[in-house]
């Protein structure tokens, strides 16, 4: 992965399916309250850095056509992503391995 200064970073886009009852964008609200980001909440709320708003939510499914993507958000990501980061995984670990191979 090539390092690129935060400030050359306009959007970090994140393709997250919803969950049961909880929306994509939902469960990476909770997800960014954890410990694990204390430290880009000082800065934020310090007002020195707020990296959060860089962070855009897009609704997806690795496992569905298209990414499971609507027209506009893959729209969007063509015409703006640079880099893609895949950190996807099955994690049910009894799953069928022809199913987790698709």
């Amino acid at each position: 992965v090539p390092r690129v200064p935060p400030s050359q970073v306009e959007t970090v886009y994140l393709l997250v399916r919803g969950k049961r009852s909880l929306p994509a964008a939902q469960r990476v609200q909770n997800m960014l309250c954890y410990p694990l980001f204390s430290h880009l909440h000082r800065q934020a709320t310090e007002g020195d850095r707020n990296v959060f708003v860089k962070v855009k939510v897009v609704t997806g499914d690795l496992s569905q056509p298209g990414l499971g993507l609507s027209e506009a958000d893959a729209a969007v990501l063509r015409n703006s992503v640079d880099i893609v980061i895949h950190c996807a995984a099955n994690v049910v670990l009894d799953a069928d391995i022809q199913g987790t191979l698709r």
